[in-house]
């Protein structure tokens, strides 16, 4: 029988290790261990260094651990690798931070504010230019946005998509 990996597995900015439910059940089926990290995303004063911890404290005394960072995670995984061992790191569509670089340095020096108006104008969504103090990737994405997917749930237009659902996917009582 071949070893069992344990694979760390990091959420993005939302935190909720509830993210990863699909991939934790494929690993499980190969016999590996999956640990799905909740971070304190709902703590304002926890950062990078905090979640790290966290992340840690999940995984134990389990030694040469996969971490995988979605997103955010990107940068809790390598936060991880550098504190201890780890089998390798596997970032999914993550900010992937240069040595030392913070989350808030990371969307300037990534250039991601010009390539998202970029992708958006090419897009032919918006027409105007982008004010970055109004503009994040959620306000612009709900910009250009179809009407009735902005609707909320309590819109005399109708209900969104995503009305009665609770926080990670479940359905409200």
């Amino acid at each position: 029988m071949a070893p069992v990996t344990t694979w760390l597995l990091l959420p993005g900015a939302g935190g909720a290790g509830w993210y990863w439910h699909r991939v934790i059940e494929i690993l499980a089926a190969r016999g590996d261990e999956a640990i799905a990290v909740d971070l304190p995303a709902e703590d304002p004063t926890a950062g990078i260094e905090r979640y790290a911890e966290v992340a840690l404290a999940a995984l134990g005394d389990r030694s040469d651990p996969v971490v995988v960072g979605q997103s955010l995670g990107g940068f809790t995984a390598v936060e991880v690798a550098r504190r201890r061992p780890v089998e390798r790191v596997v970032l999914v569509n993550a900010m992937i931070p240069a040595v030392g670089e913070t989350p808030g340095q990371w969307w300037t020096r990534s250039g991601h504010r010009e390539a998202k108006e970029a992708a958006v104008r090419a897009a032919g969504r918006e027409e105007a230019g982008f004010d970055p103090a109004t503009s994040s990737s959620t306000t612009s994405r709900r910009r250009s946005w179809p009407r009735a997917r902005r609707t909320s749930a309590t819109s005399p237009t109708g209900p969104s998509p995503t009305a009665g659902r609770c926080r990670r996917g479940r359905r409200c009582p």
